[in-house]
């Protein structure tokens, strides 16, 4: 709540990226669904059937599929046919890091490709992690770097001096 009474307004803050929008309404939903008393909280909190590791892949192929799109937990499961937890229990048997870990490396992959294909001068690494979701550029960084072992500008900069000059 207090980062949504922080952001509410700013014009460039937060609430101004979908998938950070999407990101808070999850957030504030799940924190009323699992401190508040409701008719579900067992249906939430119980013992979930085991599922096969068909739906951990089921999830990996929606988000390959529609990488740009806002996905939380709860919505690959409810596109699966699983609860979130039992698809959490499903990442983790096929041994595959949690869905929004999985979701997080799969884009850090999409925005690499993105910059390394950068032949022009006007592509930006805060534009490209933007439009994949990154907003806090120092964390986005980070994990950028702990993957690819360089920093994003560092990639943009090797595209952009390998690509040939623009003809005038």
């Amino acid at each position: 709540m207090r980062i949504l009474d922080r952001e509410a307004g700013r014009s460039d803050g937060l609430l101004s990226h979908r998938l950070a929008v999407e990101n808070l309404q999850h957030l504030l939903i799940q924190g009323l669904l699992l401190t508040q008393a409701h008719n579900y909280a067992e249906a939430l909190t119980g013992a979930e059937r085991a599922v096969s590791g068909e739906v951990a892949k089921r999830a990996i192929d929606l988000m390959h599929a529609y990488p740009e799109k806002p996905w939380s937990t709860a919505e690959l499961a409810r596109e699966t046919g699983v609860s979130a937890r039992a698809l959490q229990k499903a990442f983790l048997r096929a041994d595959k890091p949690p869905p929004m870990t999985y979701l997080r490396r799969l884009r850090l992959h999409l925005v690499h490709a993105e910059l390394a294909g950068g032949s022009h001068r006007s592509i930006t690494v805060t534009a490209v992690a933007g439009r994949w979701g990154f907003l806090h550029l120092g964390r986005f960084a980070a994990q950028y770097r702990e993957l690819f072992g360089e920093s994003p500008s560092d990639t943009l900069r090797a595209a952009v001096s390998q690509s040939p000059p623009s003809p005038r």
